[in-house]
């Protein structure tokens, strides 16, 4: 049998479908087409872009309804192939096409660019409307569009592209060759460089369309009624040609796109030699890669775009052959053209700079690794994987190498995107494509991997990329390795990316549980395609590294850089052990390599000098490898190292000559023994829950413990701090392994004798420690005594009752007794006592004993911390030591600590024994919950009773912080059903008893919600009707001015949270129209008593409760949106126009509220204690704590301001024509909108409420004395000073703002000194002061009215001097730091 030629179609018997070329169809066609009209329309069209937008649409509408399954041809079963082929061509997609292609043949070579664009976009629509294609339509179509890509292939030829000079003179040539020039420009229609390149886009543009087309196998029934081994074989042949073919017409057509021909270079480069009368030398024959890197951005889009889709069409060719056949092998042919085209691809991206050509050539060539590189392995035997030999023994291989060399320049990536870049592209975006080709993202691992390691020598993808990050990592010092050229990483972090990037390549994405008995790998594939002595040289790089970066240890950047080696290497040595594990051998080569080898280098200088840098380093480094290495690792590690440390122990003597070197090596045992319990934690995740045997330490714990012994009783004798601090460590990572069966008789007393002394340090009587010298040593000890109080109480726990306890478990019992009577009773502090000031070793133990204990020693620690708490309750005079410890240990033991307590039942002492012991009123010993709202008592004045009440609130006050942490935990939700219980029994008040259960109730009930990590979930649990009465009943008592203040706090939050999250949108507009007709009434009541009397304080402060409510219930129907969100802006609206005109329109009611005149109202010099001044600023202050809340949609602050900004300018507007000082409350709102971002705003309303905030400043400037000096002053007027002047420290810092003061600057800076020099003042007027100096400091800075503030600097300069010894310090500090800007402006 001859070979078959793949070039052109094959019409020979040995073709099974003896299938005719289009070709032939396409000369034999008939003179009548059916695609006339669309060739006219090509002719005539006018405009290239949408003419051809159209025909492309129709075409592709039309060739879909002719592929559709509806629609097949039909065709005879006594037809020849011929004659089926035949009448096949004329009603299938292909013959369709085929006459297409005939009908469009004169226009694409016509002269009309316009007529030749508009055919080839009304072909590529006919493509992509095809379905499949037969492999002979593909190959005649796909050979005709490839040439209209030639530079000189456009079909409109120029017989003359010279001038004969023979004859002639030289200015008869010059007029030839101008004419031939102007003939060349105006024929094939606009016929440009621009208008030629089109034609050629538009080709490419066709022929992704074919290649990326499925492939039509069996066209006609009778190709279909062939024996099915025949047929099988055909297909398969088929199909090959078919991938061959998609390839080679995708390299084809782009070197075509990218040659240049004579005739379209540019005119400047024409006419060259005249002499010899050609109209430019011979072009220099230029390499494809050059020619691409000069095409603009969008073509070189456009031939990345053909290849890609060269890929998805054999991607597609590759699942119909795997349909046919499970066995599919391609011949050696079609493999070297997979090579030649992923060689091709890896070219293009020479010399790439354009970020959005790179990203899609990334792309591009991990497709290729993920199509090609399987096809290739198919039958591969190498291990260093898709390689396989042709029939002359020659090697075809992936082409690895070439792909890395092409990649590699752009390896690190370095990249900072536009602003407002519209593509999207980012640094991670390159980086991800970048390393998606050096890891092989994507590609299978059959096709790249074995189960067996490379053998030295072997190159591959993953080598070289391996190599190239280690170079990064650590640099030859010959290179004259430069950190990041772009400045961005400074070389630390250069290296912390270099590991960061091998992490990828090495290891999987994430921890393998090794239960996993899948026949998936447990470890990265990438991890086999390495070889020994990469791993080898790895190894040393990294402990190289590491030592580097542990020398810097000072520095945070090269700690984490040592941190991430760490972690890197231990997981690679755990990777390594699993795939010894998937091989079957205990040991691989490998894993040899990288821990063994590593061992026995770093190993040696723990014995030799662990004190120093490389001993220290090493130290780390082993420990992290057994840490998370793998228990072959662990066990590896520990037969290295152990003995050697103890070897340092064993010739410590008392003359301290190797104290530094003994210190380390206690350290190291620390750390090593530390990393056990880690690795044991690991295992037993991974084997659920099985331990170990024989223990990892078996073989040393006993060594250890008499070790240690020995220089514990030295380091007592001699005070040795330092050293009993390194013996502590050890200790205490003994005691955490909670085996304690690993010592004998011997050990345990040795241990009892050293945790004895230990306690003793920890329950001295002398326990404050916040400021004492050996702090850390008696930390050390308080940890060790705590560690041991979890592991003994544990050990106790897991024997039966008919069991002897063992002696280190009744010590432990014995000391958990002992620290917790002395953290209750030993020291007596104050009421006021903050846990934040200081600590007790005792309370460290306990916490201690809680982060490291189960369930089970956590309850009973708490049982006996909380039954002391109750019992010093009911105490006379109650000492608070109890509930101290429970917030230590609540915030320091872990989170386990909350939940136990929130788990606790009778008989134990649970939280609603606290809240009753609280609550419980006099001669009431049941408590709050068995009594309920049925024994409530009406409110009488009784002196003794009040007295007892106050004294039962300030207790309850006391002990509610140490409460406070156990809330605030998420854990708090197991209790949150029975506070809310305790809540609705608590509303309404109606005694003073009830005001002492809500001060407790409210606050626990605040706290859970507000730290609730699902606050939703947390209130669906409670029902609707009782969160209905709740709402209600909250809404009542926080307007309750009679209540306590605190209370009303907690309750308001509450209130917050349950309306703003609990499902009860209706139910919460109607209950927030109640609370606001309330809230009328009662406004309306208290402004007539304002009127009638003015100067009672308490009017006031009644009326400025009402506000913040209302302002409180704007700011929840704010967060809460949907219906409430209309509430929510008349709302701000009402506050407003009340702060700015002293009257506005009632929310809901539309009634008229005004706030009562004044005889002063138009005076100018209106005094600021007057409570009409006061008056107007509070609706301004409820506003602003309305906009300050910090919850719900980001927009609804927007939706409000938006609201009333009309109302804001207007008043502004008003204000700018009159001479009379800005009314206090509209100033009030000015200042707080100038807070906001100038965004909210837009900066012209920010510029015309300016003027406002001056005229403000100035108005309070001057009743400064007032304002310092007056002892009953209100708060609110201070507020709207401090406002006013944050308001100035924004304008001032932003400098479109600054820039509108310049004429103001001279009074400006009066006021400010008025303000900031005031040397005998209130505290309270302090903080305004430190605003007034701000503000100085930034008129300084501001660039605006230099010369004003040249001939202002004396003057601030020497007032300010008037105040340097102001009391407070950090006035002094302030004003010598301004004066000193200002002398040097």
């Amino acid at each position: 049998m001859k070979k078959s030629c793949r070039s052109c179609p094959q019409t020979t018997n040995e073709n099974p479908f003896n299938i005719q070329p289009v070709s032939s169809i396409m000369t034999n066609s008939t003179s009548t087409s059916p695609f006339d009209s669309w060739v006219e329309a090509c002719n005539t069209a006018s405009s290239t872009s949408e003419t051809a937008s159209r025909l492309k649409a129709e075409a592709r509408t039309h060739f879909e309804q002719i592929s559709s399954p509806a629609s097949p041809h039909k065709t005879g079963s006594r037809l020849s192939v011929t004659e089926d082929l035949s009448n096949a061509s004329s009603t299938t997609p292909n013959g369709a096409l085929a006459s297409l292609v005939s009908s469009l043949r004169p226009v694409i070579a016509g002269e009309s660019i316009c007529a030749r664009v508009c055919g080839l976009n009304l072909l590529e629509g006919a493509l992509d409307g095809c379905s499949s294609l037969t492999q002979g339509v593909r190959q005649a179509v796909g050979y005709y569009l490839v040439e209209l890509c030639r530079a000189d292939g456009t079909g409109a030829h120029n017989s003359q592209l010279f001038v004969d000079g023979n004859g002639l003179s030289p200015e008869e040539i010059t007029q030839q060759l101008k004419a031939l020039e102007q003939k060349s420009a105006t024929s094939n229609g606009a016929g440009s460089l621009s208008s030629l390149e089109e034609v050629r886009d538009s080709a490419l543009s066709c022929l992704k369309a074919l290649l990326s087309s499925n492939l039509d196998i069996f066209p006609t029934q009778q190709s279909q009624s062939k024996s099915n081994g025949d047929l099988l074989k055909g297909a398969l042949s088929v199909l090959s040609e078919s991938m061959e073919l998609r390839m080679d017409l995708a390299m084809k057509g782009v070197r075509y796109r990218c040659d240049v021909d004579a005739m379209y270079m540019d005119a400047a480069d024409r006419v060259m030699n005249a002499g010899d009368g050609y109209v430019q030398d011979d072009i220099v024959d230029a390499t494809m890669e050059e020619n691409l890197s000069q095409l603009p951005r969008a073509k070189r889009s456009m031939c990345f775009t053909l290849l890609e889709g060269a890929l998805d069409g054999l991607n597609e060719d590759v699942i119909r052959g795997k349909g046919l056949s499970s066995e599919l092998v391609f011949p050696a042919p079609v493999r070297k053209t997979m090579v030649k085209f992923a060689s091709f691809a890896a070219s293009c991206i020479q010399g790439e700079t354009d970020p959005r050509c790179l990203l899609q050539l990334l792309r591009l060539l991990n497709k290729v690794q993920r199509f090609i590189c399987p096809l290739i392995a198919v039958g591969a035997t190498s291990s260093a994987g898709a390689q396989v030999m042709d029939i002359n023994n020659n090697l075809i291989q992936f082409p690895f190498t070439e792909l890395f060399d092409a990649v590699a320049p752009y390896y690190p990536v370095h990249f900072t995107p536009p602003k407002n870049d519209p593509y999207k592209i980012t640094q991670d975006a390159l980086r991800k494509a970048l390393m998606a080709v050096l890891c092989e993202e994507g590609v299978p691992t059959t096709a790249v991997s074995s189960t067996s390691m490379i053998e030295d020598g072997d190159e591959n993808m993953i080598i070289h990329a391996a190599r190239m990050f280690m170079e990064r990592l650590d640099p030859m010092r010959s290179s004259e390795y430069q950190p990041p050229s772009s400045g961005v990483d400074s070389e630390e972090e250069d290296k912390a990316e270099a590991v960061r990037d091998l992490s990828e390549l090495l290891l999987p994405s994430k921890r393998i549980d090794q239960s996993n008995v899948s026949d998936s790998p447990k470890y990265s594939p990438n991890l086999t395609r390495v070889s020994r002595t990469l791993l080898s040289e790895l190894s040393s790089t990294l402990t190289r590294v590491h030592e580097e970066a542990v020398s810097h240890h000072t520095n945070g950047k090269w700690k984490f850089l040592a941190g991430s080696i760490r972690q890197f290497s231990s997981s690679l040595a755990y990777s390594l052990e699993l795939h010894s594990v998937s091989i079957g051998s205990k040991v691989s080569s490998g894993w040899t390599s990288f821990v063994v080898n590593t061992i026995n280098h770093l190993a040696p200088s723990l014995e030799t000098s662990p004190q120093g840098m490389h001993g220290r380093a090493s130290t780390a480094y082993l420990a992290s490898l057994a840490t998370g290495g793998g228990i072959v690792t662990l066990k590896k590690v520990l037969q290295a190292c152990i003995p050697r440390l103890l070897s340092v122990l064993s010739k410590f003597d008392n003359d301290n000559t190797n104290r530094e070197q003994t210190i380390a090596a206690i350290r190291g045992v620390a750390a090593l023994v530390a990393s056990v319990r880690v690795a044991m934690e690991f295992w037993g995740k991974d084997n659920h829950g099985v331990r170990m045997h024989p223990h990892p330490l078996a073989s040393y714990a006993s060594n250890i413990v008499e070790r240690v012994s020995v220089i514990f009783d030295t380091g007592v004798n001699c005070h040795d701090e330092e050293l009993l601090c390194a013996v502590i460590a050890t200790i205490e990572s003994l005691l955490t392994l909670a085996d304690l069966t690993l010592l004998n008789d011997n050990n345990v007393d040795l241990l009892v004798k050293m945790l004895t002394l230990i306690a003793e340090v920890v329950l001295s009587e002398d326990d404050s420690v916040a400021s004492k010298s050996n702090n850390e040593w008696r930390r050390e000890c308080a940890r060790a005594m705590g560690v041991f109080i979890a592991t003994g109480l544990e050990d106790a726990s897991d024997k039966s009752p008919a069991e002897t306890p063992s002696k280190l478990s009744v010590l432990a019992d014995e000391l958990c007794s002992r620290a917790i009577i002395s953290a209750t009773t030993t020291l007596q502090l104050q009421n006021s006592f903050s846990v934040s000031q200081t600590y007790r070793s005792d309370w460290i133990a306990l916490a201690t004993a809680c982060s490291n204990g189960t369930e089970h020693v956590i309850s009973k620690i708490l049982a006996v911390v909380l039954t002391k708490a109750v019992s010093a309750l009911q105490s006379p005079d109650p000492d608070y030591s109890p509930f101290m410890v429970f917030s230590f240990i609540s915030q320091n033991g872990g989170p386990d600590v909350a939940k136990a307590f929130h788990s606790l039942t009778s008989p134990s002492i649970t939280y609603l024994d606290i809240v009753n012991e609280l609550c419980k009123s006099p001669g009431d010993g049941k408590g709050l919950l068995s009594r309920g709202i049925s024994q409530l008592k009406l409110p009488w004045q009784n002196e003794e009773e009040n007295k007892e009440l106050d004294i039962q609130i300030k207790r309850a006050y006391s002990v509610l912080p140490h409460l406070m942490p156990a809330f605030e935990s998420p854990s708090a939700a197991l209790s949150f059903g029975g506070i809310v219980e305790l809540l609705d029994q608590s509303l309404p008040p109606v005694s003073k008893w009830d005001e002492n259960k809500l001060c407790v109730v409210s606050s626990l009930a605040a706290a859970t919600l507000t730290n609730s990590e699902d606050i939703k979930g947390l209130l669906k649990d409670v029902p609707s009707k009782v969160l209905k009465t709740l709402i209600r009943q909250l809404s009542e008592f926080v307007i309750g001015s009679q209540h306590e203040k605190q209370s009303r706090a907690s309750a308001a939050t509450c209130l917050f949270l349950i309306v703003v999250h609990a499902d009860l949108d209706e139910d919460s507009s109607a209950i927030l129209q109640a609370t606001l007709d309330e809230i009328y009434t009662t406004l309306v009541e208290s402004l007539k008593t304002l009127q009638s009397d003015a100067r009672n304080p308490l009017v006031l402060s009644r009326i400025e409760e009402i506000f913040n409510f209302m302002g409180h219930w704007g700011s929840i129907a704010a967060c809460k949106g949907g219906s409430l969100s209309s509430i929510a802006d008349e709302i701000a609206t009402f506050f407003v126009e009340m702060a700015c005109t002293g009257s506005s329109s009632f929310p809901l009611n539309n009634y008229t509220i005004e706030f009562p005149k004044s005889s002063t109202d138009e005076n100018e010099n209106q005094s600021i204690t007057d409570n009409h001044f006061d008056s107007s600023i509070l609706p301004a202050l409820s506003f602003g704590n309305m906009l300050s809340v910090n919850a719900g949609s980001p927009f609804w602050r927007q939706r409000i301001i938006f609201k009333i900004i009309p109302v804001v300018m207007k008043v502004v507007k008003q204000e700018a024509q009159s001479h009379n000082p800005p009314p206090s409350g509209a100033l009030a709102v000015c200042s707080i909108l100038s807070c906001f971002p100038s965004s909210l705003l837009n900066e012209e309303n920010s510029k015309q409420i300016t003027p406002m905030l001056i005229a403000g400043l100035v108005h309070l400037s001057k009743h400064v004395d007032e304002m310092t000096q007056t002892e009953s002053l209100s708060s609110n007027v201070l507020d709207v000073l401090g406002l006013t002047l944050v308001g100035f420290v924004k304008i001032l810092s932003e400098e479109h703002l600054s820039n509108g003061l310049g004429r103001f600057i001279g009074v400006i800076i009066s006021s400010l000194l008025r303000l900031s020099t005031r040397e005998i003042c209130s505290e309270s007027y302090y903080p305004k002061q430190l605003f007034a100096l701000q503000c100085l400091e930034n008129v300084a800075r501001a660039p605006v009215s230099r010369n004003t503030k040249l001939r202002e600097r004396d003057q601030v300069v020497a007032e300010l001097s008037t105040v340097v010894d102001h009391p407070s310090v950090i006035i002094r500090q302030a004003v010598v730091h301004v004066r000193n800007m200002w002398y040097t402006l």
